[in-house]
């Protein structure tokens, strides 16, 4: 549903025959809709069923978009553009065509919702049952995805192990950074007041897109002396669109439309501020923009040699390592301005330890959602 909400904005309508092609595109939702919805009817009876909270989760967002008037729909956007230069017959034509097809998006979306619903809610795996090595192929799938994601024929045992070690390394530096900032090395009291200490943490949207456009406006200024070439295309900040934004990351990147269509764009999250650290706003504006995402994909799109498949296809390996060496690189930079931000970066790098081994955990040993949970607090 997100994905769809972004489609207006990533496909350009300049030209009548641009706005042909979006509405086919648009046409296309109701059947990928249905076919969703007959695969999981396959996985169901082959017993490969998704979990409780996703089931949840996309059933919320599928009641959200339901809840909004037609109009409101972002795949309706481009039909308020004025278009000046379009003739007139095919403008109402563009606006009355594209109306009709984001209407037939509805019924599929019920359809998608009655589904999970009436199918799915009785059969999906339960809070013990979270991880894919409960499903049938389960583990080999899992061991397949490590090498997707990594590169690497590591086995579950061997990430697990490096997760521990990390977070074992990482807890050491907060709590040196801890007796700086707080006073006191004691990690229980460290990690106490990041999560307690209400003055920690943004008051509105304002605030946070304040501090991503000063996160930006810094890395910009001083990416010249670190870096010969350099993308031309700028990036912007963007607030993530508020349907989106209860059920999405902290931040992310997605880089520009080539010619100046488009630029780069660093969408943060706003949703319920009191939950967003000021402390991880500086780490994330570099991780997810300069000198991060922005200057990797920018530059990938704007070499003049290399074929269309090597500035499209993203080796995840590679993307999220360049956004990680920037953390590291950021600090020679100076782009830290303060210890609150550098425990910021820590904070970044617990949780992505964390990760490895709540991962492994859940999906290769079985671990529960609840263990996961205890795991990370």
């Amino acid at each position: 549903v997100s994905e769809w909400g972004h489609l207006a904005e990533l496909q350009p309508i300049t030209t009548p025959e641009e706005g042909r092609r979006y509405v086919a595109r648009v046409r296309q939702i109701p059947g990928a809709i249905r076919a969703e919805i007959d695969l999981l009817a396959d996985g169901f009876v082959a017993r490969r069923v998704t979990t409780a909270e996703s089931a949840r989760r996309v059933k919320a967002m599928i009641d959200g978009e339901l809840a909004r008037p037609l109009p409101e729909w972002p795949l309706l956007a481009p039909a308020a553009a004025a278009h000046p230069d379009w003739p007139k017959d095919q403008l109402d034509a563009f606006r009355a065509e594209l109306g009709a097809a984001v209407a037939e998006v509805r019924p599929a979306l019920v359809e998608f919702g009655r589904f999970i619903d009436d199918v799915l809610a009785d059969g999906v795996r339960g809070e013990g049952e979270s991880g894919v090595v409960n499903l049938p192929d389960g583990l080999p799938c899992y061991r397949s995805q490590i090498r997707v994601y990594t590169s690497l024929s590591r086995s579950p045992k061997e990430i697990h192990a490096i997760g521990l070690a990390e977070v074992a390394r990482i807890n050491k530096e907060m709590q040196v950074l801890g007796k700086r900032l707080f006073g006191s090395d004691d990690l229980a009291a460290i990690l106490r007041r990041l999560r307690e200490d209400r003055s920690l943490y943004f008051d509105t949207p304002a605030e946070i897109l304040g501090a991503a456009e000063a996160g930006l406006q810094a890395a910009r200024a001083k990416i010249p002396d670190y870096f010969g070439i350099l993308p031309k295309a700028p990036c912007e900040v963007r607030e993530i669109p508020d349907y989106e934004a209860p059920f999405t990351h902290i931040g992310y990147y997605r880089h520009p439309i080539p010619g100046g269509v488009k630029p780069g764009e660093y969408f943060v999250n706003t949703y319920r501020p009191e939950t967003r650290p000021r402390f991880e706003a500086r780490v994330l504006a570099i991780h997810e923009s300069i000198p991060g995402h922005h200057l990797q994909l920018a530059i990938a799109q704007e070499l003049p040699a290399t074929p269309a498949f090597r500035k499209h296809a993203e080796q995840n390996v590679f993307v999220e390592g360049w956004a990680l060496y920037t953390e590291d690189l950021a600090e020679e930079m100076g782009l830290y301005e303060s210890d609150l931000d550098r425990m910021g970066k820590l904070s970044f790098a617990a949780w992505r330890a964390s990760r490895l081994v709540v991962d492994t955990g859940i999906h290769a040993f079985g671990w529960s959602r609840a263990e996961g949970e205890r795991f990370m607090a």
